[in-house]
């Protein structure tokens, strides 16, 4: 019987200490690597298990996904052994490649393959993953044929009766079930729309926010000088967002050439352009002199990076105890910073068109579901009526 070994291995050394796994097929003549898209510290990869250590935080997660990846290659290997023909390193890759696995009829490998070859960022891979793992629970084996208007309405019913999910997050999972649908779709693997006739609602939510003086007292707490480093590294990016509008993965990927100056008004000042994850939009943002600050603290630290950011979850978690320590009593995550600049800059009169510009917003439409009233304004303006 033909001898085909594969092994987890770490290549392709990054900045900090972390590195990439891959998957290392080898026959007796030929070897390949195999990219898994998944990044650990050095330290927290165990070669001889295996496994990335529970000290990495998304430990669960990424062995879920190391585990699903090699039983894809070793579904490959054991249809080849049945048919009793040779596997080389070449068709190997070119069943990966060419979707073995949608051959088969199975939605979930499908998927993976898509997720696998188009999307190799960290968080839009691991919300994808994470909301497949999630299908996968409603529904063991899924294949194409499956997949109709009926089992979309069961999927939404069971996400809220029995997974116990609120309105919100089961609109959700059905919108990302969909994303995956039209794969199939423009693949030519799924023929009728199942989702033709199912309306999906966005429920509107509270949008947190930090007011004008909430915003002083985490930048008092930042430099207060009572921060450890790691707090203080997350409240700093988190007020640099405040300042600039900027979403999470943003300030991930910010770089220091992103930043230039232009002479304004006889004065040279900052600013920094880059193109958007989320819209592949490139926008022009000027620098305040509270967000330059915080850059001139970071800009020679981490080489070419501005920031070393941690995973979203991580960064929540810190973020909600640096909020409590400043006062606030308020259930802030990350992306709240961008709710921040975007009502601070319209409750100080700055005009829909430059907001809307500023965020990157494709439509004037989503910059004015900002466009609140915040209660000091009503405490204000009520003051003005005492004398009624």
């Amino acid at each position: 019987m033909q001898t085909i070994i594969s092994k987890y291995i770490l290549r392709n050394s990054i900045n900090n200490g972390t590195a990439i796994i891959y998957l290392r097929i080898a026959t007796l003549s030929r070897q390949k690597y195999i990219s898994t898209g998944i990044k650990v510290l050095v330290k927290d990869f165990n070669e001889r298990l295996q496994c990335v250590s529970s000290k990495d935080p998304d430990a669960d997660f990424k062995n879920m996904l190391l585990a699903e990846k090699k039983a894809q290659v070793n579904d490959i290997i054991i249809e080849y052994q049945r048919k009793k023909e040779i596997l080389t390193v070449q068709k190997l890759d070119e069943e990966l490649k060419k979707g073995y696995v949608a051959a088969k009829n199975d939605f979930y490998l499908f998927c993976e393959k898509e997720i696998d070859e188009n999307y190799s960022n960290s968080e839009t891979r691991k919300t994808y993953l994470t909301q497949l793992s999630k299908l996968r629970d409603f529904k063991r084996r899924l294949t194409f044929a499956d997949i109709t208007k009926r089992l979309v309405e069961k999927y939404f019913d069971w996400c809220l009766n029995t997974r116990g999910n609120k309105e919100s997050s089961a609109y959700k999972s059905v919108a990302i079930f969909k994303v995956f649908v039209n794969w199939g779709i423009e693949k030519g693997v799924i023929f009728e729309n199942p989702f033709k006739g199912f309306k999906i609602r966005k429920i509107g939510g509270n949008r947190q926010y930090l007011t004008a003086d909430e915003l002083q007292m985490l930048d008092g707490l930042y430099h207060s000088g009572r921060l450890n480093d790691e707090r203080s590294e997350i409240c700093a990016q988190f007020l640099f967002s405040c300042y600039t509008g900027l979403r999470f993965q943003d300030v991930r990927n910010l770089e220091r050439n992103n930043f230039y100056y232009e002479v304004i008004g006889g004065e040279r000042r900052l600013f920094m352009k880059f193109v958007q994850h989320k819209t592949k939009r490139e926008v022009t943002i000027p620098v305040m002199s509270k967000a330059k600050n915080i850059i001139d603290t970071y800009y020679n630290k981490y080489g070419r990076k501005i920031f070393y950011v941690r995973t979203n979850q991580i960064t929540n978690t810190r973020l909600k105890a640096i909020v409590r320590d400043a006062g606030i009593d308020k259930n802030i995550s990350f992306h709240c910073a961008r709710h921040t600049f975007a009502t601070l800059a319209l409750d100080k009169g700055v005009s829909f068109d430059v907001v809307s510009k500023l965020l990157g917003h494709t439509n004037l439409k989503t910059t004015q579901i900002y466009a609140r009233v915040t209660n000091e304004n009503k405490f204000f303006s009520v003051l003005k009526m005492e004398d009624l």
